[in-house]
């Protein structure tokens, strides 16, 4: 068995290196960076930090073996599954799993809708949507994160989001 940390470093360069179009090198520490800064000013305690940390690091494992013409949704299942039996916490897996899932219930893989998402997947979707938007002006981060408060995103989140980072 693979420990934690080096499950981490591999998964996260692996996930940078092989990435999916839009998805730049250095992702992985990006969304870590801005979900523990999210995670730090909401006041998680260390063991959620971790769990969050971990989380970021993964989230786009599964796109790393998938076929180059798949369905780019299975990711998240496919990264989770490949990492069920480490020692990971478990909801580290949860937010691997559901940081596609959508606060209005439109996202994969299950379909979760709101408080159903797990809380630590909903971190990662807010830092993953702001660092795939890093390459706008921050008025046009700012306005499209708004805009997909209640939507695709937890409000919450969000507006945590707007008034600490808010760039």
């Amino acid at each position: 068995m693979l420990s934690r940390q080096l499950l981490v470093w591999r998964g996260s360069r692996l996930a940078a290196r092989r990435g999916a179009g839009f998805v730049r090198e250095g992702h992985p520490q990006r969304v870590r960076d801005l979900a523990l800064a999210l995670g730090r000013a909401a006041g998680l305690g260390a063991a959620e930090l971790a769990a969050l940390e971990q989380a970021a690091l993964l989230h786009d494992l599964g796109r790393c073996l998938l076929p180059p013409h798949a369905d780019e949704k299975l990711h998240p299942q496919v990264g989770a599954e490949l990492l069920l039996g480490q020692d990971l916490p478990p909801s580290t897996l949860a937010a691997v799993r559901h940081h596609h899932e959508r606060w209005d219930g439109r996202g994969y893989p299950g379909g979760l809708r709101g408080e159903a998402i797990p809380p630590l997947a909903r971190v990662l979707a807010v830092a993953n949507l702001a660092d795939h938007l890093a390459g706008f002006p921050p008025e046009v981060r700012a306005q499209r994160l708004a805009w997909e408060r209640g939507l695709a995103l937890d409000p919450q989140w969000v507006n945590l989001y707007l008034s600490v980072l808010g760039h």
